[in-house]
């Protein structure tokens, strides 16, 4: 015999009706003689299953964002979420949850945290490396089936760090006249290149005499 009976978790507002205690009653005797207890105990032994069997427990559970291609791991941390993540949907939990299901980082920011606009919402603090698109448009997926109908993504942002090295150059030029004379009348092509780069100069007279005819 099952330990649990419909009638217990028959809402109160209606638990007390002596129609539905008899509908229950009747249920849980019927339902005796059909349900197969070993399925029954499938999913507190999720940890143990693999493969088509996840598939087959997450198209009955209608997970939510569930992807056949992904590690068993990842397959039984939806399913084991899943239940829950259908109790709480519209809830900022719920999107919460589905955010972490893809970058265990990712943080929900209501809109009065960051000064959006009411019922806008964005997701931040991601420091997972971004290889594709598709994990994006997955979380996204997600997120659309977790969260209410007026509630509004505006983001999605990543925190990532970049090591590199910066060199910088200059000169240091103190005289009290420069002159640079340069004939270049026997050239008939020349070519000029220009560098620029920051220097400080302190000097009374600078002349530059070239020729060029």
């Amino acid at each position: 015999m099952i330990d649990v009976k419909l009638i217990d978790i028959t809402p109160s507002s209606i638990a007390d009706d002596a129609k539905v205690q008899a509908l229950a009653e009747a249920f849980d005797v019927v339902m005796c003689e059909y349900i197969d207890l070993n399925v029954l105990r499938v999913l507190t032994n999720v940890e143990g299953l693999h493969g088509e069997v996840l598939d087959l427990i997450a198209w009955q559970l209608h997970v939510d964002g569930y992807d056949e291609t992904d590690t068993d791991e990842l397959k039984r941390h939806m399913i084991l979420s899943s239940i829950e993540v259908h109790r709480h949907k519209g809830t900022p939990w719920a999107v919460a949850r589905a955010v972490t299901s893809v970058f265990s980082s990712a943080q929900v920011a209501e809109w009065f945290e960051y000064g959006g606009e009411p019922y806008h919402f964005k997701v931040n603090g991601i420091t997972e490396r971004l290889t594709d698109s598709v994990a994006i448009a997955r979380m996204v997926n997600l997120i659309n089936a977790a969260k209410n109908t007026r509630s509004w993504l505006d983001c999605v942002e990543f925190i990532n760090e970049i090591d590199s090295t910066e060199y910088y150059a200059g000169w240091i030029e103190i005289s009290d006249t420069l002159s640079v004379d340069s004939d270049l009348s026997e050239i008939e092509e020349f070519t000029f290149n220009e560098y620029i780069c920051s220097y400080v100069e302190d000097f009374g007279a600078m002349t530059i005499i070239t020729k060029l005819s």
